[in-house]
């Protein structure tokens, strides 16, 4: 967790001493940054397909029926850290797959369409706070001991990662090899 503190500070410095950092990161890293709640549709710039399966099981009762889903995901541990070693404790292999209740009693409740939208905002918030709390925790604070809140509050997330990032690098000339004119432009 030393190493999440550690880039935790870096990232902080860069951006204090206005530093352009050469690694963009996902949306939603931006988003916790600044206290930003995480919506669904951040979920696919993380897991895509997973953002897909679950947008698609909002589609009705008939998705509903075909997956005969209770309120467990199975996840893939590698126990390697310590805040995995409880698993280790358990027995539970490196690599072995864990079948985690998303709340108390999960595993006995089944995923109806009344219950799917709970069912989403408890994977989501599993996918995307519960299972990196740790990281996140140690990265954030190594951030804020650096930058102090109030001055990253100004921003968006997209304003931030321009502020951290830089402009991207765009190839004009690849461009308009690339780039089909129609309309009022097209003779230019």
């Amino acid at each position: 967790m030393q190493y999440y503190y550690l880039a935790g500070r870096v990232l902080g410095r860069a951006l204090y001493d206005g530093c352009v950092i050469k690694p963009h990161f996902v949306r939603p890293l931006y988003m916790h940054l600044l206290g930003w709640p995480i919506r669904l549709s951040d979920l696919q710039y993380v897991d895509y397909e997973l953002w897909k399966g679950l947008t698609h099981l909002m589609g009705g009762a008939d998705i509903i029926e075909e997956v005969d889903h209770d309120f467990t995901i199975c996840d893939l541990r590698w126990v390697q850290s310590i805040q995995n070693f409880r698993f280790a404790l358990r027995g539970i292999r490196e690599g072995e797959e864990v079948t985690l209740p998303l709340k108390d009693g999960g595993e006995h409740e089944e995923v109806t369409i009344d219950k799917v939208q709970e069912f989403i905002v408890l994977y989501l918030k599993y996918r995307m706070l519960d299972c990196v709390r740790t990281q996140l925790t140690y990265l954030l604070a190594g951030f804020f001991e650096v930058v102090p809140r109030e001055l990253i509050s100004v921003f968006d997330f997209q304003e931030l990662e321009l502020v951290m990032c830089g402009m991207p690098i765009i190839n004009v000339d690849d461009w308009m090899d690339n780039t089909e004119y129609t309309g009022a432009f097209e003779e230019d």
